[in-house]
């Protein structure tokens, strides 16, 4: 579990340090695995930088997760009976990124969501629209979805964590 973690927190330092910043719809560069969508009969493949919405077609938002590492501290008991403080860290959500993309595959960070917010939002258990910027808005269903919908009529909608 902890090497997943960690993995999952690397990849995500590395698509933020390498490339966040230029984020592209389309860059030819990345072979993903091939997906088969059924409602418009083709394969597709997806995006590989980490977005959820990688298996999308055509999209004008990116939507990402934001982890943070969090380090937690447990009494234990070695072979001899001693007890020693053990440590374990693992990835926690710490927001939703969203970005938004241009017509010409160019990204800009439109919004980003505290996973604080999620969880109030869960909380009073109704529909709350939790952000909105260059005509984007993301948002939360009290049946346990996440939304977000772009300018052009584009929306994702997912399970919330």
């Amino acid at each position: 579990m902890v090497k997943k973690v960690s993995l999952i927190v690397s990849v995500v330092v590395l698509v933020m340090a390498f490339g966040a910043a230029n984020v592209l719809a389309d860059d030819g560069g990345t072979e993903c695995p091939a997906a088969y969508n059924e409602e418009l009969g083709v394969w597709v493949t997806g995006y590989c930088d980490g977005r959820l919405n990688s298996m999308d077609i055509v999209q004008s938002v990116a939507v990402y997760y934001d982890y943070e590492v969090v380090t937690t501290s447990t009494l234990a008991e070695d072979e001899d009976g001693e007890e020693y403080w053990q440590q374990s860290s693992e990835g926690v959500i710490s927001a939703i990124d969203i970005w938004g993309i241009t017509a010409d595959g160019a990204g800009y960070r439109a919004l980003t969501i505290p996973a604080e917010a999620v969880e109030e939002a869960k909380l009073a258990g109704v529909d709350a629209v939790l952000g909105s910027a260059n005509g984007i808005t993301a948002g939360y269903s009290p049946f346990g979805y996440l939304w977000v919908s772009g300018p052009d009529g584009y929306s994702f909608t997912w399970e919330v964590w």
